[in-house]
């Protein structure tokens, strides 16, 4: 018989999909709590820490909710630039950025809506 050499990248594998075969209830759990994470992080990003940021500028005054809006739209100005000079030099993260520019802008949106209230 012939030896089978494999390299450590296969070994690995075979590993992780052994433990998948043997535990794959507990591999399943595993990734739906990696997604409910990945959730919460983002709903607190995009959601919660904005509106906090907006509650406590209106708290401040009418100057310190046009200074955050103020400082919301720059970050999304250089995002946005950020994301054009990658997209120019041909870099793979261009589209992340893009994508992240446009989350920006729907909360930027979001925020001026709710600073001028009801």
């Amino acid at each position: 018989m012939m030896a089978v050499h494999t390299t450590e990248e296969e070994t690995l594998i075979g590993l992780g999909m052994e433990i998948f075969i043997e535990h794959r209830t507990l591999a399943l759990l595993a990734a739906g709590a990696g997604v409910a994470i990945a959730l919460a992080y983002l709903a607190a990003d995009y959601v919660v820490v904005p509106a906090l940021r907006l509650r406590a500028a209106r708290r401040l005054g009418p100057n310190a909710v046009k200074n955050l809006l103020d400082h919301e739209l720059g970050r999304l100005t250089r995002l946005r630039n950020a994301a054009a000079v990658q997209e120019e030099q041909g870099h793979p993260g261009a589209a992340a950025l893009r994508d992240e520019a446009e989350l920006r802008n729907l909360v930027v949106r979001a925020m001026e809506r709710a600073a001028r209230g009801p």
